[in-house]
């Protein structure tokens, strides 16, 4: 081999050997690249994990209020009925107890009438 292509055929040797380097380094940068996207992956999923976990510990949460809410919606109108009869009812004792205090002034009212006679009749 001449000296011209043994030159020729290192400086071919040196380009490929900057390349398979270049080539090397691209790689690394790559399965780094790889490395930080499943992390990030893996942070995105821990993250959706911990998310829907809340979400049905709230939503848990909310069945309960609703239960709730609809257990004194019931009890409200159980009670509803028990409290206009009660009303009526008071209703018609204070009328009752009203009559009964204007009989009690009217027979007063004619005892004062009948005291006043025997006091002038003595």
């Amino acid at each position: 081999m001449d000296r011209e292509t043994r030159e020729f055929l290192e400086g071919i040797q040196a380009g490929m050997n900057e390349i398979r380097n270049e080539m090397k380094s691209f790689k690394d940068e790559m399965k780094s690249v790889k490395d930080e996207m499943k992390s990030v992956k893996d942070e995105i999923q821990d993250f959706r994990n911990e998310t829907n976990q809340r979400f049905d510990r709230v939503e848990g949460r909310l069945e309960k209020l609703e239960a709730g809410q609809e257990e004194i919606k019931n009890i409200l109108q159980e009670l509803e009925p028990l409290n206009a009869s009660r009303h009526l009812e008071l209703k018609q004792s204070i009328d009752d107890l009203r009559k009964d205090l204007s009989t009690v002034e009217i027979v007063t009212a004619s005892n004062y009438a009948y005291i006043a006679k025997l006091k002038s009749v003595k």
